[in-house]
């Protein structure tokens, strides 16, 4: 066997020079094969060069539906997060937060009383059928932005119900409850916290991508959001998902589990701090169906 892997890699060294002349000759065929229908999606872009244009919306954090949030931040710690507490909310929610220095983070969502909102209703739906990842939360620049987004999106798929609460607004698609996995929210963001709350013992450092199983029309959703077609991975529990590039950060999409009606959020991708070391090996699983991947 040694024998065999020395005389691979002699032969992988021998043949350097050789692609170096071919390279530039190479080249032009091979963007004109990536150019052929069917040999990619259209328009897609592969890996991390995929990136939507600016009027798309960008990822800001992925919210997951707990329980009970001691137990459910107990799972994150366990794991090497470090968390913040967050609002007991007037209509029963309440919330902590894994926070990372770029404003990415992860959203632990609980409810604490009866609801009293639409949102807060929508929690306890969704935690009725039992707790794990609920929504990736895109953000945009302001309320003319999430206009935008709202006349490009129209109601081909969802029609797109507005909210408010205090200072922020929020486009989001829970009329259709197969293809709500994601909102769009606008308004200010929380300035930058401690140190002591942004260095996380599993080296993570910034929310990369989120993974969402939703039902067809989601990904043309997500089209006219802005949104750029990329790769094609596969994810923890061996389905495909397609890769869609935001103005920042990305969605892989899967379809929905046989027997499921609604769309959720499945798990996170997350950047690994420069220099970090490994602790544990992702992908992770802190609550069932959702996975956490620091890279």
């Amino acid at each position: 066997m040694a024998a065999r892997i020395a005389v691979s890699v002699r032969a992988a060294r021998d043949a350097r020079p050789l692609v170096r002349v071919l390279a530039p000759f190479l080249a032009p065929f091979l963007a004109l094969i990536a150019s052929v229908p069917g040999a990619a999606s259209a328009g897609a872009q592969v890996g991390a060069a995929c990136r939507a244009g600016a009027d798309a919306p960008r990822l800001d954090h992925a919210v997951v539906a707990v329980a009970d949030l001691e137990a459910g931040s107990a799972a994150f710690r366990a794991i090497g997060f470090r968390t913040k507490e967050g609002t007991q909310h007037a209509d029963g929610l309440r919330n902590r937060h894994i926070k990372f220095a770029d404003g990415t983070g992860i959203e632990l969502m609980s409810l604490t009383g009866a609801p009293t909102s639409a949102i807060a209703q929508g929690y306890a739906d969704r935690l009725a059928s039992g707790e794990g990842g609920a929504y990736a939360a895109l953000w945009v620049a302001g309320p003319e932005a999430l206009d935008g987004v709202a006349r490009r999106v129209g109601t081909a798929e969802a029609a797109p119900t507005r909210s408010r609460s205090g200072p922020w607004q929020f486009l989001s698609f829970a009329t259709s409850p197969a293809l709500d996995a994601v909102f769009v929210g606008a308004g200010p963001l929380s300035v930058r916290d401690a140190d002591s709350v942004l260095a996380h013992e599993n080296g993570a450092a910034s929310l990369t991508a989120a993974w969402v199983e939703a039902g067809p029309g989601f990904e043309s959703l997500l089209r006219r959001m802005g949104a750029r077609a990329c790769d094609t991975l596969q994810l923890p529990d061996g389905r495909d998902g397609y890769r869609w590039g935001l103005a920042r950060g990305s969605l892989v999409v899967a379809p929905l589990a046989p027997g499921a009606a609604r769309a959720r959020l499945i798990g996170v991708e997350l950047a690994r701090r420069p220099g970090s070391a490994d602790a544990v090996t992702p992908p992770w699983e802190p609550l069932k169906g959702f996975w956490v991947v620091i890279r």
